[in-house]
């Protein structure tokens, strides 16, 4: 029998819709860990939004009055590219607080019309935002990804040479390092928060079901081995309704293991040396973040 026929068919859903948002540092396995979540019958994503990266202002006056960006026209004009909305409003709003509900309200809608009791929305960017997204979501919840450095410094610096267009231009070493100590730092001051879970990519690819059951007791949806089994089946499946043309996502789909490696030991042994130094310095940050 094939593991995913024995998932539970999708129900309506409940009158309430659980809402999560999925962050992390770039390549340190959010759509991975997407397509699984998204392979549970309980659960519907969407392709990366980007949402409050756009309408979120620059300035620190405008964001502490409330106000939201020039980019808001953007930010649901993505919604319906995507097809979370049916179409972009003529007049976007101006306030930050309603862009967020509307965000909420559009992606109850598009989880209700799939029968999900729960919707994942997995922009990595959206770690650095996760007080606002508190603040104009209500009941969101947070999953956290996190990687070490050895693996995620040299595949973010790597893909950004070899895909430059796509992700805003070429970054050095330092840059990239620089980037995860500070997210690493983010998510850790998250931990011990209610509504946070925080997941290791490490732990994920050596341990995977053990984690899914873990994370799905978390988030209140149907677990076990069985149900995690299943999505781990089905996830190669399910990357195509969470990835567009994504040719730097190409791996996700294949069998899992730790990742990253090769990509530190072909940098230049200078490079090489402040990965190393910046994994050494966070060390303690993540030895405190309770990971599932």
């Amino acid at each position: 029998m094939d593991p995913a026929s024995t998932l539970v068919p999708r129900k309506p859903a409940a009158a309430s819709v659980g809402r999560v948002f999925l962050v992390g540092y770039p390549r340190s396995g959010t759509t991975l860990l997407q397509s699984m979540l998204c392979s549970h019958p309980e659960v519907v994503s969407f392709p990366e939004t980007f949402f409050f990266g756009l309408v979120t202002p620059a300035g620190k006056l405008s964001r502490n009055l409330g106000f939201a960006s020039g980019r808001t026209a953007e930010a649901y004009a993505k919604l319906a590219d995507i097809g979370v909305l049916e179409q972009a409003p003529a007049r976007p709003p101006r306030r930050l607080r309603r862009c967020g509900a509307d965000l909420a309200a559009a992606l109850d809608a598009a989880a209700a019309r799939e029968g999900g009791r729960l919707w994942i929305e997995k922009t990595p960017l959206h770690l650095r935002f996760t007080r606002q997204i508190r603040r104009s979501v209500p009941g969101a919840g947070f999953v956290h990804i996190v990687r070490e450095g050895e693996g995620a410094i040299p595949s973010l610096y790597d893909v950004r040479r070899r895909f430059p267009d796509e992700w805003d231009g070429e970054r050095s070493i330092e840059h990239c390092a620089a980037r995860w100590e500070r997210e690493v730092r983010l998510s850790a001051a998250c931990a011990g928060s209610p509504g946070h879970s925080f997941v290791s990519y490490e732990r994920l690819a050596e341990r995977p079901a053990e984690v899914l059951e873990a994370l799905c007791a978390a988030l209140g949806v149907a677990t076990g081995r069985g149900v995690a089994e299943c999505m781990l089946a089905s996830r190669a499946e399910a990357l195509p309704r969470v990835a567009r043309e994504e040719p730097w996502k190409s791996g996700v789909g294949e069998s899992l293991h730790r990742r990253g490696g090769e990509k530190l030991a072909r940098l230049p042994a200078a490079d090489r040396d402040k990965v190393l130094a910046a994994a050494e310095r966070c060390r303690p940050l993540l030895d405190r973040i309770p990971f599932l």
